[in-house]
């Protein structure tokens, strides 16, 4: 018997259960179309799940709802890319602007305590082990969920404290380093164990962790800075992003003199124009390659970066650096032209000849992108000829019980890229 309504129900409107658990292909269709915001979270988050609670002034259940899911909900209420809000159907045209999706996040905020909360396990326990190389996000996310299914779990940091880019990355004015705690030890009473100072490589080497585990998995980030090939780029003065904020944020570095040029368009270039700043520079710069719509960075970025006066040039791109001895004192730029769109599709910068120019510096941070670092495997079959990680599929390696997560598997991205 066809009901009248169920022939008026459009198809990507229906599911193919109203109750328990639902999963043929038009279940996701009806996901995509029906919640936006959820499906373009990387970690599909129960967005309308914890909106409803906060409608309801239930914030400890909101906060509740988005810890199942995205494991730091206060970490990426402050910094999380939101991806959900250009996805919003309240920010359709016609409707208005999107929902504050990211800031809701910060529901534990506004609720009466900020005591840990500690998700039950799902499973009993498995008697298996599995050891995670890396405390960043991603890391500690897939340690927590495995923990949850019943695996006792170690994670090896390298640095004094977990958190990965939370710690070391992110500055304190944006990350309050409480809310990491806080949510770090929410992690650890799942039953996850933190082993930090401990280097794979050469306090440990992977082979002996995969010897002594069920599963390992690769969650090491990108640290290894990527450096254009630029003529002077080994002068005194020029300093890649990374480490630079690794030394403000961990080794409370207190003073960067001079005018200083922060080349680059991203979270990490915006980070480190405004540490500059609080480290006494006299003056910051951005300098981004293409257009302000090609930037991946939020408007709030850019909106704080104008209320702290720090301005960007847009479509310049560096071609040398000068100096005397052996240190930096003015950078080459050249006015770019953006061309036909790259594979992410973003148009390319392309150099306009005959239009370079010479801005005086006295130092330059190249927040220009990192890429994984792969000395540290010695396992065999993880390597291909040309030291690249070889990769089976999704997030599987050449070695069976070896998996890789995060920016590790990705290359560098957001937050809840890497927690997705």
């Amino acid at each position: 018997m066809v009901i009248e309504s169920d022939k008026l129900r459009p198809r990507h409107a229906s599911l193919s259960r109203q109750t328990g658990f639902a999963d043929q292909p038009r279940d996701f269709d009806w996901l995509r179309q029906n919640i936006p915001c959820q499906h373009a979270c990387p970690a599909g988050t129960d967005i309308p799940g914890y909106l409803a609670a906060i409608a309801a002034d239930d914030f400890a259940g909101a906060y509740r709802i988005n810890l199942g899911d995205n494991v730091f909900p206060g970490v990426l209420g402050r910094v999380c890319s939101r991806p959900c809000e250009p996805a919003c159907r309240h920010g359709w045209e016609g409707l208005g602007e999107p929902v504050a999706i990211c800031a809701s996040k910060r529901a534990a905020d506004y609720g009466r305590t900020h005591d840990p909360v500690i998700l039950p396990a799902i499973f009993p326990e498995t008697g298996k082990r599995v050891a995670v190389v890396g405390a960043g996000v991603a890391g500690l996310a897939v340690a927590r969920d495995l923990a949850r299914y019943g695996h006792a779990v170690t994670v090896y940091e390298r640095h004094r404290t977990p958190g990965g880019m939370l710690n070391q990355g992110i500055p304190e004015f944006r990350l309050p380093r409480y809310v990491i705690d806080r949510e770090i030890e929410q992690v650890r009473l799942c039953g996850v164990a933190i082993e930090c100072g401990v280097d794979i490589g050469s306090d440990l080497s992977l082979r002996d962790l995969i010897g002594g585990h069920d599963a390992v998995i690769l969650a090491a980030g990108t640290l290894s800075p990527n450096i254009p090939d630029l003529p002077g780029k080994m002068l005194d003065g020029i300093e890649h992003g990374l480490p630079f904020l690794l030394d403000a944020n961990e080794h409370r570095r207190d003073v960067l003199q001079g005018d200083i040029v922060v080349v680059g368009g991203g979270f990490t270039a915006m980070d480190c124009a405004r540490t500059a700043l609080r480290l006494k520079a006299g003056s910051v710069k951005v300098y981004y390659r293409r257009s302000r719509s090609e930037m991946l960075v939020t408007e709030e970025e850019l909106v704080e970066l104008e209320h702290e006066g720090i301005p960007i040039e847009y479509q310049v791109s560096p071609v040398g650096y000068s100096g005397a001895a052996g240190r930096i004192e003015q950078v080459r730029f050249v006015r770019t032209k953006l061309g036909s769109p790259d594979a992410g599709g973003r148009r390319r910068p392309e150099s306009i000849p005959g239009s370079e120019f010479d801005v005086p510096v006295s130092g330059v941070l190249l927040a220009t992108g990192q890429v994984p670092e792969n000395t540290w495997i010695d396992a065999e079959g993880m390597l291909d000829a040309e030291s690249r990680l070889t990769r089976g599929n999704a997030a599987h390696t050449g070695v069976p019980p070896v998996f890789i997560a995060g920016d590790f598997a990705l290359g560098a991205t957001t937050l809840i890229d890497a927690i997705g």
